[in-house]
């Protein structure tokens, strides 16, 4: 699919499967119908070109490396609807400057190095819902400055350390953050695996 540019996907379709429009270098936009309810392993994975995506507030998953390599996407926007996003899902987006989670969130799970290597990203600010952020999620996004989350419960993936009740966050989670300014954490919980 090297000369396709634009896909409008049928409103029955439910799920984008696994590697569906992996390497579709010439697309630069989707319109995913308010059917759709997951996009799988690679579904759009090295779209280097895909400038513009609408995700649907039907959608539930984003999976692993659905985005990776997507090097043309500036701006994404996550439907309250999502409650999880899998690891390496939108690994080294490196245009992408702004993730937007809607509110009320029903996400969950942001897994390992979801958003690593997104070179641009300036802001993170994670919903209250989220109760699980993998090891690695934001390692090389070199350009973050603000980093936020206000969770009930909240587990890093190998990233928790409680040793004599001291809580400290992982620096794995902030590999190659030279320039991060703030770090905000407003309620703590730690959870036993």
């Amino acid at each position: 699919c090297l000369s396709l540019k634009q896909i409008n996907i049928p409103p029955q379709i439910e799920i984008i499967y696994k590697k569906t429009f992996e390497n579709c270098k010439s697309l630069v936009k989707i319109s995913l119908p308010s059917s759709i309810k997951s996009i799988n392993l690679l579904a759009f994975c090295q779209c280097s070109s895909l400038a513009e995506i609408t995700l649907p507030h039907s959608l539930a998953s984003i999976g692993e490396k659905a985005f990776s390599h997507c090097t043309s996407i500036k701006k994404i926007t996550i439907p309250a609807s999502v409650n999880s996003i899998s690891s390496y899902a939108f690994y080294n987006c490196s245009s992408l400057e702004s993730i937007t989670f809607e509110t009320p969130s029903e996400l969950r799970s942001i897994y390992e190095s979801a958003f690593a290597n997104c070179v641009s990203l300036n802001n993170v600010f994670i919903p209250s819902s989220v109760y699980i952020v993998g090891k690695n999620a934001f390692d090389g996004c070199i350009s973050l400055k603000n980093y936020k989350f206000s969770s009930k419960t909240f587990f890093l993936n190998a990233g928790i350390d409680d040793k004599k009740s001291k809580c400290t966050v992982s620096w794995y989670l902030f590999i190659g953050h030279k320039y991060l300014l703030t770090f905000s954490i407003k309620v703590l919980k730690i959870v036993e695996s």
